[in-house]
């Protein structure tokens, strides 16, 4: 069995050899800029993301929107989806193909 993760819809997806209904609650998009805790204990990584937010003259200040906590498999597969990510998004534009 492979670890690999596929989204076969919006609707399933698939890890391996098994698929797994999406469910369709929806949970509010929140922004994120910053990480206010990373670590691993026991084969769990634990992720702890912030905003900054500033209202008016008052200081600014980090409030965490998101306390992910991941098995280490999770954590890789996550880890390699970030990566392509970052890595199609700092490619550099391909003029020579432009309309």
């Amino acid at each position: 069995m492979t670890n690999d993760v596929r989204i076969v819809s919006g609707k399933t997806m698939r890890i391996g050899d098994q698929e797994f209904r999406i469910s369709g609650e929806s949970l509010g998009v929140q922004f994120a800029e910053v990480v206010i805790d990373a670590r691993h204990h026991g084969g769990v990584v634990y992720l702890t993301l912030g905003a900054i937010v500033s209202e008016g003259s008052g200081d600014a200040e980090v409030i965490p929107v998101s306390r992910l906590r991941l098995p280490i498999a999770a954590a890789q597969v996550l880890h390699q989806a970030l990566g392509d990510q970052i890595t199609q998004a700092l490619k550099p534009v391909d003029k020579s193909r432009a309309n």
